[in-house]
């Protein structure tokens, strides 16, 4: 007979499990971004992962990657620094979607400044920022914004 767990150790365990779900995951998105930058035809990395998920989802997934590389490049292109050590930006992809968040920010000039400059490098690189109001001013106060392309909204 299985030997029955206290809830604080079935609450651990559980834990665990999800952590190391996320860090499976995470390094099978990466996977399948670098199968896409290497030319590997979307259609067959939909067939190698559709045990893990539906074509749709395998497909957004990509396409958040490819928007992050563009956010990204953009932002570092203005002199931007990305990271959350040193830099000015943090740009993350959270499952299927990207989002931007402004460091030090505190609701004062600067941190306006700075997050309409990010918002301005990624408009010149077909991107746009959504929040839920002014996506400046939300980042400004220290809110982050959803990272778009222009023409899929």
């Amino acid at each position: 007979m299985a030997e029955r767990l206290s809830a604080d150790e079935a609450v651990k365990s559980l834990t665990r499990a999800v952590r190391q779900r996320a860090t499976a995951e995470a390094v099978l998105v990466e996977a399948m971004h670098a199968a896409d930058r290497a030319g590997v035809a979307r259609n067959e990395i939909c067939r190698q992962v559709k045990d893990a998920y539906s074509r749709q989802k395998a497909l957004d997934l990509l396409n958040a990657s490819v928007l992050l590389d563009r956010a990204v490049e953009a932002l570092a292109a203005r002199g931007f620094r990305i990271g959350e050590r040193q830099g000015q930006v943090v740009v993350e992809r959270r499952r299927s979607r990207v989002m931007l968040r402004v460091l030090g920010a505190d609701g004062g000039d600067s941190a306006l400044r700075r997050a309409l400059e990010a918002q301005r490098a990624l408009a010149g690189a077909g991107l746009a920022l959504h929040a839920g109001g002014s996506p400046a001013e939300e980042l400004a106060r220290g809110a982050t914004a959803e990272v778009r392309d222009c023409e899929t909204r």
